[in-house]
């Protein structure tokens, strides 16, 4: 029922209180995603990859959350801008990394690069039904992650992506940066723990 109502609140444009909707612990909050994710499958959508989220201390801190959380990218998340389809989206800035096959498990940071096809610049679009960004991790993982896009850009080189910068700016302006040690010290960190 938690997957049916955030589905819903997704295709309509609602936004739901998080106190209002139990979704149980953090285990119980991947089966909601499951089921949300299998809906969104039934209208068309392929997995297509995975969203990381919270892989930097700094996004922890900022939203309160102890630990990194996943969700599934979709074929219906492949998008080339934001529009109408989104309830409350904000971007950030990320590095993408399609891989030519599973590292397996127990892999390293060394074991995910050499798995790796290409890295690409990207921005990511998230997007929550829970007001005003206000859920706890198992509300955001039970949301899959607030994955609902990802703009693929430009190809980056694998070697020293732990030091490719990011930036984003608004109208101009440098609003945020960070490096791509920032997620967990690698990005590829975060793969691993996938």
């Amino acid at each position: 029922s938690a997957a049916e109502l955030l589905d819903g609140a997704h295709l309509r444009g609602h936004l739901l209180e998080a106190a209002d909707v139990r979704v149980g612990g953090l285990e119980r909050a991947y089966d909601v995603q499951d089921a949300l994710t299998a809906r969104r499958m039934s209208r068309g959508a392929t997995r297509v990859g995975w969203k990381l989220g919270y892989t930097s201390a700094v996004m922890r801190a900022q939203m309160g959350i102890a630990e990194p959380n996943l969700g599934p990218l979709l074929s219906s998340m492949l998008v080339d801008r934001v529009d109408e389809r989104f309830v409350q989206p904000r971007v950030e800035p990320e590095i993408a990394l399609v891989l030519d096959r599973d590292p397996g498990a127990g892999a390293s940071v060394d074991d995910v690069l050499a798995a790796c096809r290409s890295a690409h610049a990207a921005l990511e679009v998230v997007d929550s039904v829970w007001a005003g960004y206000r859920f706890d991790l198992e509300h955001n993982t039970a949301d899959g992650s607030s994955a609902a896009g990802v703009v693929l850009g430009d190809e980056l080189p694998l070697d020293r992506l732990d030091e490719v910068e990011v930036s984003l700016a608004v109208d101009g302006t440098a609003v945020a940066a960070g490096r791509g040690a920032d997620a967990s010290g690698h990005p590829a960190a975060g793969v691993a723990w996938l």
